[in-house]
């Protein structure tokens, strides 16, 4: 209905029920279309926010892979070094390679680690942590080799007793005292009473008293069946028992039972044998008479 001004006549207009829903049906679609699109773009905004986040976030996680797997390349390079230096050392020392390390060339280093999958890189790890337990066993033997060599250093027989002038070596000899030739089984070193006496190698004081023919007696046994003994002490500065080092004092020189002058009778016993000292001196500059 349309109202005039005053005094016009009033025009009335009736639109059609169907006509009404139809605008009021297209009112709606806008409504609800406006709001999808309005959804969609907002959808939109947040879901590019997230792709950038997640972008930044897989760089900085490819950044970390990159350096992880420069780690991994330099570990199995320095794995590789320690191999070659094992296998140097078990070399010199005469210790018997692996056969699958000795079947191994020397230099190699594995192939690079970039571009592999996750699968090869567990393999390739799980390899590195066999390596690191072979070189702990490795390293464990040579260790326990240096341990047992540094042992027969210390307790074989190396240096002099005592100082002077050696008047009698190993092997037969007239006797002084019987005019018989007989096997001397040591040497004599002639020295002033009281000269130090000294222990030609670590060990253990095993016998220290009076005995026929050796005047008072030291012995110190080296173990693995090695002893030396030292005669015609003057005195003792040891026991049995006592542990000694090499060069530590353990007696005097005297001329203690069947002796002519101040000397020490030194004899090198393996296994109950005895063997000529002079083997076992690591200088042999003196004359021996």
């Amino acid at each position: 209905m349309i109202i005039p001004q005053v005094g016009g006549r009033t025009i009335s207009i009736r639109l059609p029920y169907l006509i009404l829903y139809l605008i009021g049906a297209v009112l709606l679609f806008l409504l609800v279309a406006s709001g999808l699109y309005a959804r969609y773009r907002l959808e939109r905004i947040v879901n590019a926010s997230a792709i950038a986040a997640q972008r930044a976030e897989n760089q900085v996680l490819e950044a970390k892979i990159e350096d992880f797997t420069g780690d991994l390349v330099a570990l199995d390079a320095d794995m590789e070094t320690l191999r070659r230096l094992d296998r140097q050392v078990r070399t010199l020392c005469e210790l018997r390679l692996d056969e699958q390390e000795a079947s191994l060339p020397v230099g190699k280093v594995s192939s690079d680690w970039r571009g592999k999958s996750d699968t090869e890189v567990a393999a390739k790890l799980d390899a590195l942590v066999k390596q690191v337990s072979t070189r702990k066993e490795s390293y464990s033997e040579v260790l326990k080799h240096a341990i047992d060599q540094r042992y027969t250093v210390d307790h074989t027989p190396s240096i002099r007793p005592a100082s002077g002038w050696v008047v009698a070596g190993y092997g037969q000899r007239k006797n002084p005292f019987t005019g018989l030739i007989e096997m001397h089984m040591g040497v004599d070193i002639a020295a002033p009473k009281g000269t130090p006496i000294c222990a030609t190698a670590d060990g253990r004081v095993s016998f220290v008293g009076y005995r026929r023919g050796y005047g008072l007696l030291v012995k110190v046994d080296h173990g693995r069946g090695c002893s030396t003994w030292y005669g015609h002490c003057s005195m003792a500065k040891v026991r049995a028992g006592d542990i000694v080092k090499r060069g530590q004092m353990i007696a005097t020189i005297g001329k203690t039972g069947l002796a002519i002058g101040p000397h020490v009778h030194y004899e090198v016993r393996i296994g109950g044998r005895a063997e000529d000292p002079a083997n076992f001196f690591l200088s042999r500059s003196e004359r021996i008479f």
